[in-house]
C-alpha cells in the first residue's frame, strides 16, 4: 500500500473504536472547534499534510495533537448536529462509491442548522490535459 489515506479499510474493521483513545480526542477536539477538516494528509507520507489553523484535522493517522486518527469509513463519533463545518480537498475520489455515500451521510448528520460542507475533487479537465500531454509526474502506481 503507497497511501494508507487512498485505501479506506472495510468499514467496521475495528481501525477506530467508537470509545477509543482516537474517539475521544477526536471528540474533544472537533466539539471545540466545530470544524472537521477531513483527508488532511499525512507528512510522513511525502505528499504532506495541509493542515487549517482553528479546525480539527482528520485523517487514517494522527498525532492527537495537530492531526486526529480516523478511518473516514466509519461512523464519526460525534453527536447529532454538533458541527458548522465540514472541508475535504482531493480525498473523496479515493472512496467507493458506497463509501462516499456513507461519509457524506455522516457529514449530513453532524451538521448543525446552517451547517456547510465543502469537498473540493481535482479538477478532471487538468489531469486529463496533463495525463494526453504525457506529463504523468508525480502520479504514482498503486500496487
Amino acid at each position: 500500500m503507497i497511501w494508507s489515506t487512498l485505501t479506506p479499510r472495510r468499514r467496521g474493521a475495528g481501525h477506530t473504536a467508537p470509545g477509543g483513545r482516537a474517539a475521544q480526542a477526536l471528540r474533544t477536539s472537533a466539539l471545540a472547534t466545530r470544524r472537521l477538516h477531513l483527508g488532511c494528509g499525512i507528512e510522513s507520507l511525502g505528499h504532506g499534510a495541509k493542515l487549517l489553523a482553528g479546525w480539527t484535522n482528520v485523517d487514517i493517522e494522527g498525532d492527537g495533537g495537530r492531526t486526529f486518527a480516523w478511518d473516514l469509513t466509519d461512523p464519526f463519533p460525534l453527536p447529532d448536529g454538533s458541527i458548522d463545518f465540514v472541508y475535504s480537498e482531493h480525498f473523496i475520489e479515493h472512496l467507493t462509491l458506497a463509501d462516499g455515500a456513507a461519509l457524506l451521510a455522516e457529514c449530513r448528520r453532524v451538521l448543525g442548522p446552517g451547517g456547510v460542507v465543502r469537498l473540493r475533487p481535482p479538477d478532471l479537465r487538468v489531469l486529463a490535459a496533463r495525463y494526453l500531454a504525457g506529463d504523468v509526474r508525480g502520479w504514482h502506481a498503486q500496487g
